[in-house]
């Protein structure tokens, strides 16, 4: 039930809110924000969660958001952890700079907020057009929730 109710309130509050900053020019306002709610869920290992966006070609464009542990390295040492993010975003592969600047520690749990700034992973902005933000979570080393939006 617990699991349940984990992935139910993550699918309930994934919610893409395009807006736009202040004190920029128009064209580099653009931005996506993607909430959601994060319950906690206590047993052994700790919750996983990666965010990221992909292209009409199922590419990874950029990844938002991913916990610190899978991302440097802790996938090696739990293989379900993340692991379709895992293996889409050829993390095995990317520098140490990339894997930094997406990590973050695990989230508390309420509500979340994670923005994208409409830019690739090298910065550059992305041509116009639909782009689908993936969403994958593991909790107690295995189960598993992949959301599309």
């Amino acid at each position: 039930m617990k699991t349940r109710n984990f992935l139910l309130l993550i699918l309930a509050f994934l919610i893409l809110i395009p807006f736009e900053g202040s004190g920029q020019k128009k064209a580099d306002k653009k931005k996506v924000a993607i909430t959601y709610e994060l319950s906690k869920i206590p047993g052994p290992g700790s919750n996983q969660l990666a965010v990221w966006v992909e292209d009409r070609d199922s590419s990874v464009v950029k990844t938002l958001f991913a916990t610190k542990y899978t991302a440097t390295g802790g996938w090696k040492k739990r293989p379900a952890s993340l692991s379709e993010w895992v293996k889409k975003s050829n993390l095995a592969g990317a520098p140490k700079e990339e894997v930094d600047a997406i990590t973050g520690s695990t989230q508390p749990a309420g509500i979340q907020t994670i923005t994208w700034d409409c830019t690739d992973k090298a910065g550059n902005r992305v041509r116009k057009g639909k782009y689908i933000i993936r969403m994958e979570a593991n909790i107690q080393n295995t189960k598993k929730c992949i959301i599309t939006a």
